[in-house]
């Protein structure tokens, strides 16, 4: 995927500051590997994959800032998009 670079650079920082090293990820990186954003922008990119034939999505949300309330809030947001 041409990340090389970009992973040596999040690797040192993993081993430097590892609470920090999300900074170190280009958002063109996060852009083409994660789904992130709104509760919104994030149902619109699954289903595009599902339109595409995925069938079973995982939802793998950040717990590095998510205490129990927010990953409560995330659920109960999630869930309004059966």
């Amino acid at each position: 995927m041409g990340f090389a670079r970009e992973l040596t650079d999040i690797d040192k920082a993993l081993s430097t500051k590892p609470r920090e090293a999300w900074r170190s990820v280009p958002q063109k990186m996060a852009n083409r590997l994660i789904i992130h954003g709104t509760v919104e922008e994030c149902v619109k990119q699954i289903s595009q994959y599902v339109r595409l034939g995925i069938t079973d999505p995982i939802i793998y949300p950040s717990l590095i800032t998510a205490g129990r309330k927010s990953l409560e809030k995330l659920i109960k947001d999630f869930s309004r998009y059966n």
